[in-house]
């Protein structure tokens, strides 16, 4: 059930991040202001007017010790990291990561290795450390040429650091980031636009505009779940919910359908939806909350 509902201003929300451990979470506006809304109190408790030049387009929550961190993309093509520094917990900017020409469109991150993973509207991916002020560790072009790199999902596997991303024109790719190699996964992906990754226990998921989740191991498709409900169709947002008691994180994304797992996804039609495995049969079942 919806739980609360608030406007957070005149200007869309392009990002939020959940903070573990802290019952906030941090929104980023088309206008470039990043805001702290508490779900206890049901309202806002921080602001950043001008966090990037021009509108942020995705967020990460970052964490790990007692310190906290925000990852911001902008159309501006930077990254920033920001700490949440007492009292009050107001985002203060650590460093900027510079050096894509495009517009940044998606993030993802290692917290122990301090690592981040950028794609653009341009197509490329970048890798970065943020312990350095220099520019990205790697820059790779996997996805044809004019495909917005739309998701993107860093993970450090079996076989070694890898990102799957995925693209406007429904490519997905996997790249072996320390050797800057890009496979790409294009054959087994068919269902046009890719929107959204997120990465899961040595593999990814993506969805997009088919409205079928899909999931992927470092070798290529592991399974795809079509949407059953009507009406509810493009995805375009993915998160992860795992029941505490289940395993922190399994090693094979195949152990996906087996440990309780759902996925939450945000649709077009302004519909969310959240998916359950139900082993040994690797179906799912699906149910649709409209919040519009």
């Amino acid at each position: 059930r919806l739980l609360r509902r608030a406007a957070v201003g005149e200007h869309a929300v392009r990002g939020v991040a959940q903070l573990r451990g802290l019952d906030l979470l941090c929104l980023g506006t088309a206008d470039a202001q990043l805001h702290l809304y508490s779900v206890g109190r049901g309202g806002l408790v921080q602001s950043v007017p001008r966090a990037h030049v021009d509108a942020i387009s995705c967020l990460r929550g970052s964490w790990g010790g007692p310190e906290r961190r925000i990852l911001s993309g902008s159309y501006d093509s930077t990254v920033r990291l920001w700490a949440l520094a007492p009292p009050g917990l107001r985002p203060l900017p650590l460093c900027t990561l510079e050096g894509h020409t495009a517009k940044v469109l998606c993030l993802s991150n290692l917290v122990l290795d301090q690592l981040v993973a950028s794609g653009t509207a341009a197509g490329d991916v970048a890798l970065w450390d943020v312990r350095t002020s220099g520019g990205p560790v790697h820059r790779l072009r996997p996805h044809a040429a004019g495909a917005e790199a739309t998701g993107v999902a860093l993970d450090d596997g079996r076989r070694g650091l890898v990102t799957l991303s995925c693209a406007a024109d429904g490519s997905v790719s996997v790249s072996e980031m320390r050797s800057a190699r890009s496979v790409s996964l294009r054959a087994a992906c068919t269902g046009g636009a890719q929107r959204c990754a997120q990465a899961y226990g040595g593999g990814a998921l993506t969805a997009g505009d088919d409205g079928v989740l899909r999931l992927w191991s470092t070798e290529g498709l592991v399974g795809q779940l079509p949407a059953g409900a009507d009406g509810v169709g493009e995805i375009r947002c993915i998160d992860l919910w795992q029941p505490s008691s289940g395993p922190a994180r399994p090693l094979d994304p195949g152990a996906f359908l087996e440990v309780g797992v759902r996925v939450v996804a945000g649709h077009a039609s302004g519909a969310v939806s959240t998916w359950t495995p139900s082993p040994p049969n690797s179906r799912w079942s699906d149910s649709v909350l409209s919040i519009n």
